[in-house]
């Protein structure tokens, strides 16, 4: 929803042992909320308000997807790979997919956006970690190309150009987002299994993974 909420820890002291998957696991079941405070009671309403919390459990099937540990960066491995020929279809694609992603984060909330990614990558089969290195050599030309349009840098709009760009190729690498609190800051990238493809890998480790698309 491109909306971030912080939760003072003191706050949540009280309330986080009633959180199934939270830091803290109880040691009994728990099934009334009479045993919470009036404050844990009242944070907990508020955090079910802002769509944070859910008081069922969620639907049979669901689960979060926790990112592969980055343990490198595209700088580690092109120097290995051969480039991919320079072609005006590839010039073409690079263009297509920034095109792509400036329109849609001018009149697609980010929600939707996300939805379409996520829509469009459950379609398609699996990518297999063989193909990681073509996805390197993909996002070299990439970056390569991407100065040529003097588009700002953002972190959200590079990442879903390489995603469109990438999904041209059936290549369907992750979206992770993350945060960092004091000070508190969001930012997103592209990995590859564990590698990550449009930044420093010293960089993203500063980051809590809190989505992965």
């Amino acid at each position: 929803g491109d909306n971030y909420l912080s939760v003072p820890r003191e706050d949540l002291a009280d309330l986080a042992p009633w959180i199934h998957g939270g830091p803290f696991t109880p040691r009994r079941e728990i099934s009334a909320r009479t045993h919470l405070s009036v404050a844990a009671t009242e944070l907990a309403a508020e955090l079910v308000a802002a769509g944070i919390l859910r008081e069922s459990p969620p639907e049979e099937g669901a689960s979060v997807r926790n990112p592969a540990y980055p343990v490198s960066d595209l700088s580690s491995a092109r120097a290995s790979l051969d480039s991919p020929k320079r072609s005006p279809h590839l010039f073409l694609s690079i263009a297509t997919s920034l095109t792509y992603a400036r329109r849609a984060l001018r009149s697609t909330h980010i929600s939707g956006i996300v939805g379409n990614v996520a829509e469009r990558k459950r379609a398609q089969a699996s990518t297999e970690p063989t193909e990681w290195n073509r996805a390197v050599q993909l996002t070299g030309a990439f970056l390569d190309f991407r100065p040529m349009f003097p588009w700002d840098y953002r972190c959200l709009f590079d990442s879903l150009a390489l995603i469109r760009f990438l999904s041209l190729f059936n290549l369907y690498p992750d979206w992770i987002f993350g945060v960092q609190d004091d000070p508190f800051n969001a930012h997103c990238w592209v990995q590859a299994g564990t590698r990550v493809l449009n930044d420093d890998i010293e960089h993203v480790r500063n980051y809590t993974p809190i989505m992965t698309v």
